[in-house]
């Protein structure tokens, strides 16, 4: 009789450890779920970077053929043909350097994307396993207090076949006015 109220009691604590393992995990995968989020903006932003990027990449490369489309109008003028031509050469050096920033930029930027994708993957399989952890612990849970069902309806068994029914009973048989032989 002890031994089973001992193992009552183990399975009732093994059952508060699993709850309170349970409940951590909710917790864990609360704070997953934030860090993605951020996550998402980030790369949310970083997109929205490389887009402008690409945008201005764009106004370069026609502001580089507008100064070639110019500088063939200006190829009959002498004169004014060698300061252009100057101008021209800053234009396309500035230009340059300008699209080496950017392509540079937008490298880093990409970058920058596929760690936050890996991140975000990683993320994904964490809250996986999670899931996978706390759907294993509740059936262990579940299980635990299926066991204690079991074991309490077996000690209430015990207890009925440990005491006899009254009519069993010799003082029973007495008050009734007969003894038992």
């Amino acid at each position: 009789m002890q031994a089973v109220r001992q193992e009552i009691a183990a399975h009732e604590g093994e059952a508060e450890r699993l709850s309170r393992q349970a409940e951590e995990s909710r917790a864990g995968q609360s704070d997953l779920q934030t860090r993605t989020d951020e996550i998402s903006g980030q790369i949310t932003e970083h997109k929205t970077a490389l887009a402008a990027l690409a945008a201005e990449a764009g106004d370069l490369t026609h502001s580089r053929r507008e100064l070639e489309r110019l500088q063939v109008q200006m190829h009959t003028d002498r004169a004014g043909r060698e300061a252009l031509l100057e101008r021209f050469r800053r234009s396309n050096e500035e230009a340059g350097r300008e699209m080496d920033i950017h392509r540079q930029k937008a490298e880093e930027l990409r970058t920058q994307c596929g760690q936050l994708k890996e991140q975000l993957a990683s993320l994904a399989t964490e809250k996986l396993e999670l899931e996978r952890r706390r759907t294993q612990q509740n059936q262990e849970m579940q299980r635990c207090n299926e066991e204690v069902l079991h074991t309490e309806r077996e000690v209430a068994r015990l207890e009925q076949q440990k005491t006899p029914p009254p009519w069993r009973r010799r003082t029973f048989w007495i008050s009734c006015g007969s003894g038992m032989n």
